[in-house]
């Protein structure tokens, strides 16, 4: 009994412990601040492949397209503190509007959830700088939430320069000589799955990762944290 009450302590202490704001700076007890989550522009729950300019080509393979955010404001320097910085614990933030924004969105339609999620993988030289792929580690924690199962599926061979620095033709030329299908089995009785990323832009490679999975007959969705909005851009209008 006084095990368990020095353990509750420590955990309520643990709570009430504050640190900055990962947007502003400002001391809080959550990695954001209740007015920098006021202010993320944050995405309605709406499928929003759409927006993907391999839709817009006629190459979209994916049934559904999902992020809570817009990658515009404050949202391009969280993300890429996550993945220049090593600033993985802000996936802490990001992780739960993804999952929310599942929840919302197939129940919303009445679709069934994937049931395996496949981050999209980055190059073995990216992996050696940074420690980690930040696809895999948001995939792993809304995996957890939802209960769905993470297999890294696809791999990546090449390293080639930043895909916001490339055009449409590039990434989807590049995109198709990058990834190969890994040895791991295909799970058994698996016919839906979603495909996660950090930023969807233009959805090349999210459609380069889908080629390989070659299953017949599967529904492939795609998640991210962010979505490039689209020009001439306003908040509340998809």
């Amino acid at each position: 009994m006084a095990q368990r009450t020095w353990q509750n302590k420590l955990k309520l202490r643990w709570r009430n412990i504050q640190r900055p704001c990962a947007m502003c700076g400002e001391l809080t007890r959550r990695y954001l601040c209740f007015c920098c989550v006021k202010d993320l522009p944050l995405v309605p729950a709406k499928n929003l492949v759409g927006l993907l300019q391999v839709h817009r080509s006629g190459l979209s393979p994916f049934r559904a397209a999902l992020a809570p955010l817009w990658y515009h404001h404050s949202v391009p320097r969280f993300i890429h503190d996550i993945k220049f910085r090593g600033a993985v614990e802000y996936l802490n933030v990001v992780s739960p509007f993804v999952v929310a924004q599942a929840i919302r969105f197939y129940s919303t339609h009445q679709l069934m959830m994937p049931q395996l999620l496949i981050p999209v993988p980055i190059a073995p030289q990216r992996l050696s700088e940074r420690g980690f792929n930040q696809a895999e580690l948001i995939a792993q924690k809304v995996g957890i939430a939802l209960g769905i199962d993470v297999k890294s599926l696809v791999g990546r061979q090449t390293h080639q320069k930043a895909a916001h620095r490339m055009t449409f033709n590039e990434r989807t030329n590049l995109s198709l000589k990058e990834f190969y299908r890994t040895e791991e089995a295909w799970p058994e009785q698996v016919s839906r799955v979603a495909i996660v990323d950090d930023v969807m832009t233009t959805g090349t490679t999210l459609t380069a990762v889908k080629a390989l999975l070659k299953r017949k007959n599967i529904i492939v969705d795609c998640w991210a944290v962010a979505i490039t909005p689209p020009p001439k851009f306003q908040e509340g209008e998809v």
